[in-house]
């Protein structure tokens, strides 16, 4: 065999280069000594050109993002975290993941890639100490005990970040407490109990 991108008996596209290439076959036969060629064209053609940009940051407890963006439309979207050409935060897991954008063109059958970042955010730690006991008359109880500062407390009795037994009434209440990263902008909550005694 010989022709372009032909060694040592195999074609080597990549060598080839794209475009159309003859390629030969010569025998000799060895009892005559005579020699006959024949030959074949092949077209190596080029791959699709594929693109894939950033997607933007998201946190770990966000809900499932269908993914888009990649060019030409029509790919396939894999990477951690993927299923279905759509991407889960929580699946994928904290840090930053690769997603590849895998096209295929109807025309050549030639495939081409691109890839892309999505960095998963991961939510803030929180601590909620417990909460003391009060009594039914008491006054308003100030809540501050929960870290990071800066979030908002709810529930049942809560009004301005404040305990107030009287509305709440008797029983054993839950206290929510929501806190917003300002850097990653990723919510995070935490519950603790309260008991208000008659």
């Amino acid at each position: 065999y010989s022709g372009t991108g032909v060694s040592n008996g195999q074609f080597n596209p990549q060598l080839a280069g794209v475009g159309t290439h003859t390629l030969f076959y010569t025998y000799s036969d060895s009892q005559t000594g005579c020699s006959s060629i024949d030959s074949v064209l092949v077209t190596v053609s080029s791959l699709p050109q594929v693109s894939l940009a950033n997607f933007a940051d998201i946190c770990v407890n966000a809900d499932s993002i269908e993914l888009a963006g990649g060019t030409p439309i029509g790919g396939t979207y894999s990477g951690p975290g993927v299923q279905n050409g759509y991407f889960f935060p929580a699946l994928a897991g904290v840090g930053v993941r690769n997603i590849v954008y895998t096209y295929t063109s109807p025309q050549t059958g030639c495939s081409n890639v691109d890839s892309g970042t999505i960095e998963v955010k991961a939510l803030p730690v929180l601590s909620f100490p417990a909460l003391a006991a009060v009594c039914v008359n008491g006054g308003a109880v100030t809540l501050n005990a929960a870290t990071p500062a800066g979030g908002t407390y709810s529930g049942p009795g809560v009004n301005n970040n404040a305990f107030l037994p009287q509305q709440a009434g008797l029983g054993t209440f839950t206290i929510t407490y929501t806190y917003t990263d300002t850097l990653t902008g990723c919510s995070n909550s935490i519950t603790s109990q309260i008991t208000v005694n008659d």
